[in-house]
């Protein structure tokens, strides 16, 4: 081998380390194949945005609103002066498992 073959072959192999170590985004992938399946979008719907929604977001939106929802039942149950901070937790609490089944849920998919 030669130094010119030597040279390319490293010059090759580094541009293939450097494109390996670059990572696809999977948000530019889903909202691509989001807009190549909807050709009208007169006719996109609020149910077609939750479908095209990575589940990452979705379930942490999910569990937000089911937060909220428990932290004013314990607001309305408990008259205490620590209720508005334990709802703020639970709120916090809700929304952090919705995304770490929503990141899960990304994971199974990829």
């Amino acid at each position: 081998m030669s130094n010119d073959d030597e040279a390319q072959r490293l010059q090759r192999l580094r541009e293939q380390q450097i494109s390996k170590r670059i990572p696809v985004i999977k948000s530019d992938k889903q909202l691509s194949r989001a807009a190549t399946r909807r050709k009208d979008w007169s006719k996109y719907t609020l149910a077609d945005a939750l479908r095209d929604m990575p589940a990452k977001w979705l379930y942490m939106f999910v569990g937000f609103i089911v937060g909220l929802l428990v932290g004013i039942a314990v607001l309305w149950a408990v008259k205490a002066f620590w209720a508005p901070y334990g709802a703020l937790i639970i709120i916090l609490v809700f929304t952090l498992v919705g995304r770490v089944f929503g990141l899960a849920e990304d994971w199974r998919h990829e």
